[in-house]
Formats: C-alpha cells, structure tokens, sequence
C-alpha cells in the first residue's frame, strides 16, 4: 500500500477509524485513473486494427481504379488506331506508288510478282516486302523491289529498288526512315550521289574504291548496302520461279 503524507489526511484525524476511512479513499482516489488509461490502450489496439482495413480496402478500391483507367484509355487507343489506320495506309500505299512511278515514269502498271509465281513461293530475305514486274505496253521491262533495310534507327530503312531485265539497279527511292538526324539522315536527305554509285551495278555490292560509305554513316550506309543486295536477290528468285514450270513467266 503506497505511503500518505499528512497533508492527504483530513484535518478530523483523532479517530483511527476516521483515518483508516480517509487513508482507504486516498487510495482509491489514486487507482481510479488507471482504468481509463487502460480503456483507452485497448482502445487504441481496435482503431489501429480498424485503420489496416481501410488501408487495405483503399489499395484495393485504387487498383481496381486503375485497372477501369487502363482498360479506358486502351480502349480508346485502339479505337483511334482502327479509324486512323486506313487512312495511314492509304497514305503510304500513295508514297510507294509516286517511288514506283519515279523509278520507272514510262510504265504502263506495277504488278506484284506473287500473281505470277507457283504456290507457295516466298522470298528468302524476310525483310523484302513485295516484288512488283514492271509493264510497258504488255512487256516486262523491269523489277520494283520494296524492302526494308536495316540501318541505324530501330525503325527500317523502307526503300524501292529498280532493276532492269539484266537485274542490275536503276534507282532507289527511300519511301520512309527514322535515322539520326545529322547523321544516318546526311546518307538519305539530299545525297543523290551516294545512291547514284549503285545504278548499273549487280549483286553482290560491296564497298570499295568505287563504291563508298558515307563517312561517319556506317551503319546507315552498309544498310542501305544489304537491302539492295537483298532487292536483287529477291529478283533473281522471282525470275526463276516464273522460268519453271508452274510459274507463268
């Protein structure tokens, strides 16, 4: 039992029963403060329990939010792609059409060689695209090439090459790249003579004292080398394919 000091004693102190009655209230006094203390410890308990529910129900409510979003907004991507998308084509069936026509200005139509090669066939380079037979009052007069080289960007290099009934090159024309600007960019923006070393040659092309890179364009250049490599080769193979039997060459 904790000690009492004189003054916690009532001033009426002669009876010994008195001051057991006052020493017993003193007492009580004192311990009563204790269970508030210890209600508002298992209070605190519940609420912090309480608190990790909500917090739980709020990552919860925010991720399921966040999903409706992404759902919303993918959504709306690809509604916009869909509506765009004929449009886009459109537009760069109409680019490849003007390179056609740049490369071969006396052609009467552009006709894509897989009409006229046996089933089943396919070119070996998977990043040419189409080979289209050239016509000129119902003779073949040349090839069309479009095939995607690979150069700097990560984005290829799409180019249309032309060959003669030889298969040696015409002209190349650059439909759409990505290359560095200052850069990749010098090999294809106004830098005919670069593409002009290749005209009249046949594959395989290689670099050499005739035919350069573009200095600081390495990997530009060599992949504008390789695709019309490439172009040609696809050539050969359509050429062949129509010589045999089943082909209609």
């Amino acid at each position: 039992m904790a000690s009492v000091t004189a003054e916690e004693l009532p001033a009426d102190n002669d009876s010994p029963i008195a001051q057991m009655e006052a020493m017993t209230q003193i007492e009580e006094q004192k311990m009563t403060p204790r269970k508030p203390r210890l209600m508002k410890s298992f209070q605190k308990r519940g609420d912090g329990e309480t608190s990790n529910d909500n917090d739980i129900t709020d990552i919860l409510l925010f991720g399921v939010v966040l999903m409706a979003i992404t759902a919303i907004v993918a959504g709306l991507l690809g509604f916009i792609h869909a509506q765009t998308k004929p449009i886009i084509d459109q537009h760069e069936a109409e680019k490849r059409q003007v390179a056609l026509e740049a490369i071969f200005p006396q052609a009467d139509s552009f006709v894509d060689a897989l009409e006229q090669t046996s089933d089943g066939f396919a070119y070996s380079d998977a990043n040419v695209d189409s080979v289209y037979l050239v016509y000129e009052d119902d003779e073949i007069i040349g090839y069309c090439v479009n095939v995607h080289a690979v150069g700097y960007s990560s984005t290829p290099i799409e180019m249309i090459v032309g060959s003669d009934l030889l298969n040696k090159v015409t002209a190349i024309q650059v439909v759409n790249h990505s290359e560095t600007p200052g850069i990749g960019e010098t090999v294809i923006s106004g830098n005919e003579g670069f593409f002009n070393q290749f005209e009249g040659l046949s594959r395989p092309i290689e670099f050499s004292n005739q035919v350069t890179a573009v200095s600081g364009a390495t990997f530009t250049s060599n992949g504008i080398k390789d695709g019309i490599n490439a172009a040609l080769s696809a050539v050969d193979e359509v050429r062949l394919n129509m010589a045999q039997p089943g082909g209609e060459g």
